[in-house]
């Protein structure tokens, strides 16, 4: 039976926020970004395994794999990051951030593949520019180091998008560029090949120091919410393909700006992040531009 759309969203939805808020948590209690996308890797990875039929997770050839390391390192890098933004900054304010990738997609994509954009969708940059910057300047969520993080995450992610598309173009009849779900696989697999190193080498430390000088519970309390965010991120992940294999583009980006909307208002209530009518305004005319840049991409159908 073929599930519904609007069910699919509900949860796209649900487990996003579930993802952002147990992070968080986690990442008050533990300076342990890099461990914490090791476990999101790790869940996506077992369970894009599961679902994946054998011919899909084979070995990719040499020329093919390397097109996915690069997809994998900059996917990886953009998770990283936004974890350590996280850690640094409030949820809402990392998400109004992070609702500014289209610029620098726009950019790498014009460097990278030599596309143009219609000068219709560089007009649409500009309320996201000035909603980002309106939002980020009122209100007492303001962080530096937050928003660099954070900008530096769509750095990362814009170049894991221009990556995907010069893979889907130069390699069109491999299994990763033919399907989504096999391209997540070997991604995810190859980003916890480096997440695995790094926390050990950055964060085993101060975790075993932590859990040392805790109690069993509060340590199991710990274990359950990396698990928790671990199936949250992956649920999230996973979803969103579900729901992009059954709408446009178009209404797939359209629905993911709601979702950051919602995001960023359940962050802001849930962690108690006052929001002044500067915050309000900004994110609403970067959400209008994010909207406008999405209809000049692909022309939703009426």
């Amino acid at each position: 039976m073929k599930l519904r759309v609007g069910p699919l969203v509900a949860t796209w939805y649900a487990a996003s926020i579930a993802a952002i808020w147990t992070a968080k948590i986690v990442l008050q209690e533990l300076a342990c970004p890099a461990t914490l996308a090791a476990v999101q890797f790790a869940v996506a990875a077992a369970g894009t395994r599961c679902l994946l039929p054998s011919s899909s997770r084979g070995p990719l050839s040499d020329v093919e794999l390397r097109a996915v390391r690069g997809v994998s390192l900059t996917y990886t890098l953009g998770f990283l990051l936004t974890n350590a933004a996280i850690a640094a900054a409030a949820p809402s304010f990392v998400e109004t951030v992070k609702a500014a990738e289209p610029l620098t997609t726009v950019a790498l994509a014009g460097l990278v593949l030599g596309e143009r954009e219609r000068p219709a969708t560089l007009l649409a940059l500009l309320p996201i520019v000035a909603g980002v910057a309106t939002a980020c300047s009122g209100g007492g969520a303001f962080s530096a180091t937050g928003g660099a993080l954070a900008l530096a995450s769509n750095v990362a992610f814009s170049g894991r998008a221009v990556l995907t598309k010069s893979l889907k173009r130069r390699h069109a009849g491999s299994p990763a560029a033919r399907s989504d779900a096999c391209l997540f696989y070997h991604v995810a697999r190859g980003g916890l090949l480096v997440l695995l190193p790094t926390a050990l080498i950055l964060e085993a430390r101060p975790l075993l120091a932590s859990a040392a000088g805790g109690s069993a519970a509060g340590a199991a309390r710990v274990a359950c919410l990396f698990a928790a965010n671990g199936a949250a991120h992956a649920l999230y992940n996973g979803v969103s393909f579900a729901v992009l294999a059954r709408v446009s583009i178009a209404t797939h980006a359209v629905l993911n700006i709601l979702r950051r909307v919602l995001v960023i208002g359940a962050a802001a209530a849930v962690f108690a992040t006052p929001l002044s009518v500067a915050n309000c305004a900004g994110v609403a005319t970067a959400v209008a531009g994010v909207v406008a840049f999405a209809r000049t991409k692909v022309p939703i159908c009426r």
